[in-house]
């Protein structure tokens, strides 16, 4: 009744389900871990949802999308599968708190946005995205590269 495609309803209901893997308070695969690494249930949970953050975006991507889905034409489906990859990317920087280096929150949250955007269908609003993330990026290129690990 939304307007959405049988399909793309049925990825969303089943992509949630597969959420619940690495989500609490089920996360299956969090129990696994913590019992190869003995660290503890919520803190590797939430730690689990930081990593895996940018996939609670791409049902919603399923949704409003048909281009992800395979639907349409070559260059709609290369755009859309495009711009969702780089969405995600920008989503786990901002959760992850670095891109080139380290990031404050106020990064941390414009990054989150601008991927978002990038995973919204049509050329406005990732255009609106591409431009927030090169600002962002080349602010922190301004800044220099983040020491390597030793």
């Amino acid at each position: 009744d939304l307007g959405v495609p049988d399909i793309a309803a049925h990825l969303y209901v089943v992509y949630w389900g597969l959420a619940s893997f690495y989500t609490p308070p089920m996360c299956i695969v969090v129990y696994v871990v913590i019992g190869i690494s003995g660290t503890k249930v919520w803190e590797t949970g939430w730690e689990a949802v930081r990593i895996g953050i940018a996939a609670f975006f791409i049902p919603f991507g399923f949704a409003l999308n048909p281009a992800l889905m395979l639907r349409g034409s070559l260059s709609e489906i290369f755009w859309a599968v495009g711009t969702a990859t780089i969405g995600a990317i920008l989503v786990a920087c901002g959760a992850r708190g670095f891109a080139l280096r380290d990031m404050g929150v106020i990064e941390r949250i414009i990054f989150l946005f601008a991927g978002a955007l990038f995973i919204a269908p049509g050329f406005q609003l990732p255009g609106a995205g591409l431009v927030i993330a090169l600002i962002l990026l080349g602010i922190q290129y301004s800044r220099g590269r983040a020491p390597a690990v030793t």
